[in-house]
Parts: C-alpha cells; structure tokens; sequence
C-alpha cells in the first residue's frame, strides 16, 4: 500500500500540474476525507493509505470547498484528483457500456462520483424525462370543486385583488392566493415517495442486473444509488416544473358571488332596515344606506316615498350629489316584492350570481363589471334570508355603486335550496366602448 505521505505528495503534485497549488497538510485533509475520515490525524495514524471501495464524496466536496474559492470548476479538479489517488485510476479511467451509459467501475460503487459528471448530470436528465412531475396536478374523475369550496377560494381571490401590492409580497397575490388554497400543490418530496422512488428504483435495478450480467468483480447497491438520486431528481423536476396553482381550476369550478349595492365599508353596517319587525315596504329606514340602494337599483329617494307612501323623517342625513342609475333595474312593483319577501327587517340589496371562478380571476375590480344576467335580490346573509327575482339580460355596475362579495355568511344556494343553473353567469369588465346602462 501506498504512504500517505508519498499519497499526498501526489497529490499536491497533480493538482500544482493544473494549476491548483495546495499545501502538504491539505493534501492530507483532502485524502482523509475522501477516504472517510474525521481528519487528517486520523489519516496518519494510518500505517499506508486506506484500502477503499468508494470514495467519500459528501466529505471531499466539503473540503474541497474551502479550497476552491467559491470555483465550481476548480472544486471538481480537486475532487477528482483526489479520487484518482485514493482508488485505482483504471477504475475512473476506463468507462464500461451498460444500458446506453458510459460509467466507470469506482462510479459503479459510488453514485455521488457518476453524478459529479456530465454523463451523470445526463442520466438524471432522462430519468426525468420518464417520470410525469406537475406540482399543480389535476385529474379528470376528480370533477369540479364543491361549491361551498369554490366560495372559500373566491373569497381568498377578491382579498387578494383588493390587497395592495408591497415590495415583499408576491408577484402575482391572487396567484399566490391560489396556491395557498390547494395547501402548494404537491412537493417533489411528496412526490418522491409517493411514486417517484419506486419509478427510480425500477430504471436503477435494470441498471444493477446488466452491471451483473457483466460478470466483473463490482456491483452495483440500488438502495444506494436510489438514495443519491433523490436531491439531483427531484431539484430537476422542480426546476423543469412550469404548472401554476390556476391549472388546477376549469370552467366548471363555481363559486356565489354577490355585488352589495352598499356604501363602501362591512356589508353588516350599510344594511337598510325597517321600522317594523317585519320588512315593511312604506316604513323603511331613510339614510344614505337605502338611498344609495335605490340610486343603483334606478330611483330616488323622493320616488320612494311617492310609490311607498312612507313620510317619516330621515333617519340620517341623506347623501349629496348621488346619482341615480338612467334604466331601473326592477319595476316598483318588484322593488316593493322585494323588500316584503326580504325575511328579516335588515337586509342589503345585491346582484347575485353563480359565476366560474376563471371569471373572477380576470376581473379588475377597480373597472365597471358586467353581468350576463343577474338576481336583483335582498338578504341578510348572516341570517340565511334570501329572495330574488332574475333578470335574463346584461346588467354592469360601477365600482363606486358597490362591491363583489363572495363567501359572505350563509351561501343562499345552500340556505335557501337554489337551483343553481338558473342563476349561472359570466362576469367581465365590459369595453370603454360598450359600457351600458351607466348613472345618468
């Protein structure tokens, strides 16, 4: 066996022959961890140098590190020099055919070694390409989401739109939201053990069984070789990945959504009430709640008290300048409907519609949205009370009329047993140009 001092003498003189001018103890630190050892006095303790069978790699790229000033390429020169003088260079020199991959006996017995190279780097590459990653992954048996799940996601989407933007925060936010609802997708680490592994030690155990059939006095430990494989793979797969978290969403995902004609502010607070413990049409509550109601839904509140009769005083001072909307949106006879079939004496009026969540996702809220049809209705969605009377026609309402709700309290589909096809529509912000049914 060789002296470790002749060893490392080597050494220092190979490396010096590239370029690589290291010290006589440094050469021992690099041979003592690529042999195993804790340190090179360790190493001298040693009669000759070590009689190895793999080299390890995971200690000498750490030190190899120090000494490589941050230069991958002269990291790899040290690495292998040391392997060349630790294991027989005829074992990294000479590359053995198997399965259409060009590998040495020492990379046989050390998978770190193979995947140090390009030739390594190569097979990682079509492993990939045999395994089907994607973090954002959706079946076609898995059919569409809930709804109570789409206003769930919803409510998360119009947050996100609403939230402004920071140096720190995400990119994308309703992206980010989106994620955040289907809990990232599926990790690679996840994905590894779940399918990944067994996919690997398939193509590696075929590697191992033509290594065999070679009849040279080396084998190939599959465990091993699966266990390497797991950081280079998955960070490839992770790397290659470009699904985002909206993949997962289709047409069919649906969600409630309901445009509050209400002041800016918390829908529980801008709500109208009546007078009575009953939703009585002539003794409404008059403040800006119900008069900025009613401009959007297209009447004033001096209109009000001629068709309803009511002539009580204004519970609060009334707003200045509000304009009312040119077409309304329901008859008298409707509106007054309305309110008498509201089950509760506070209520809100809204836009109501079931709408796919891809919608939601395009809107800017900051512009007039369309719908294709709406529910003209009144609720008090913490109580579960809801009642609508639909229009089969475009409807587009104005940021400053209101504001599109989703995943406030009870669902009215579910509250009140709503067949929700009926109520389905699209949502688009409408083009300057073909923008309708403005404010007068």
């Amino acid at each position: 066996m060789t002296n470790t001092t002749t060893a490392a003498r080597a050494l220092a003189a190979n490396l010096s022959a590239r370029a690589i001018a290291i010290k006589h103890v440094q050469a021992l630190d690099l041979l003592a961890a690529g042999a195993g050892l804790a340190n090179r006095h360790v190493l001298a303790q040693q009669p000759s140098l070590p009689s190895i069978k793999r080299v390890n790699i995971a200690l000498l790229s750490s030190t190899a590190t120090v000494l490589a000033r941050h230069d991958l390429q002269r990291r790899q020169i040290i690495i292998d020099e040391t392997s060349a003088v630790l294991a027989p260079a005829a074992a990294f020199k000479e590359l053995l055919e198997v399965e259409n991959i060009r590998i040495s006996i020492a990379e046989i017995e050390s998978p770190d070694l193979f995947l140090q190279t390009d030739r390594g780097e190569g097979f990682v590459k079509d492993l990939c390409n045999d395994l089907y990653y994607s973090r954002y992954s959706r079946y076609s048996n898995d059919g569409p989401m809930s709804l109570k799940q789409g206003n769930e996601l919803a409510a998360m989407i119009l947050e996100a739109k609403a939230a402004p933007l920071t140096e720190d925060g995400p990119s994308d936010p309703v992206e980010a939201a989106i994620a955040r609802f289907f809990r990232f997708g599926e990790e690679t680490d996840d994905f590894w053990y779940g399918s990944g592994r067994s996919e690997v030690e398939t193509i590696v155990q075929k590697l191992a069984d033509a290594i065999e059939e070679l009849e040279i006095d080396v084998a190939l430990d599959v465990d091993d070789w699966v266990s390497a494989l797991e950081d280079p793979v998955c960070q490839l797969l992770a790397d290659e990945d470009d699904s985002e978290a909206s993949d997962l969403l289709g047409s069919y995902d649906k969600c409630e959504v309901n445009f509050f004609l209400i002041p800016q502010g918390y829908v529980l607070d801008q709500m109208v009430r009546s007078h009575k413990p009953w939703p009585d049409f002539a003794h409404l509550g008059v403040g800006p709640e119900l008069q900025h109601a009613l401009s959007s839904l297209g009447y004033t509140v001096a209109e009000y008290r001629r068709m309803s009769g009511n002539g009580r005083e204004n519970d609060e001072p009334l707003l200045h300048g509000l304009k009312k909307r040119s077409e309304p949106l329901v008859t008298p006879t409707e509106l007054k409907e309305l309110v008498e079939n509201a089950c509760s004496d506070y209520f809100a009026f809204s836009l109501y519609a079931v709408i796919s969540i891809q919608d939601l996702i395009k809107l800017d809220l900051t512009k007039p949205i369309t719908f294709s049809q709406a529910a003209i209705s009144v609720s008090h969605p913490y109580s579960g009370t809801f009642y609508d009377t639909i229009k089969k026609h475009p409807i587009t309402v104005l940021p400053r009329e209101g504001g599109l709700f989703a995943n406030v309290g009870y669902s009215p589909a579910d509250s009140c047993g709503l067949y929700t096809p009926a109520y389905a529509a699209s949502l688009s912000n409408p083009q300057p140009a073909a923008r309708a049914l403005e404010l007068a």
